[in-house]
């Protein structure tokens, strides 16, 4: 993660259903939804104008990082989220390891 980011927290916005990171006046966050110990992680959103700077590395790892903290088991939907998953491969300890949809069941 770059350091530009590393001090800006990640903060859980359970009314808004996303994890939120606040860059001056521009806003990251990513949106979930979660059910008993499973997160759901479905889409993230971002300032293009922080894109080339990392901002997308930094709240996937600080939203895995959460959830690790909390003892949650990640779902990653989100491409982006998949695409960090895949080439941080010590991340797939917080994934789900079971198949799983996102239903209103869950």
């Amino acid at each position: 993660m770059k350091s530009k980011f590393k001090a800006i927290p990640v903060v859980k916005n359970p009314l808004m259903h996303r994890f939120e990171m606040r860059i001056g006046e521009h806003l990251a966050y990513i949106d979930y939804k979660e059910k008993k110990v499973k997160l759901w992680l479905i889409h993230t959103t971002y300032p293009e104008v922080y894109k080339a700077d990392g901002v997308i590395p930094a709240i996937i790892e600080k939203t895995l990082r959460d959830a690790e903290q909390s003892n949650l088991k990640v779902i990653p939907i989100c491409p982006e989220i998949v695409k960090y998953i895949a080439a941080h491969p010590a991340w797939k300890r917080v994934v789900f390891a079971g198949k799983d949809e996102l239903t209103e069941e869950h």
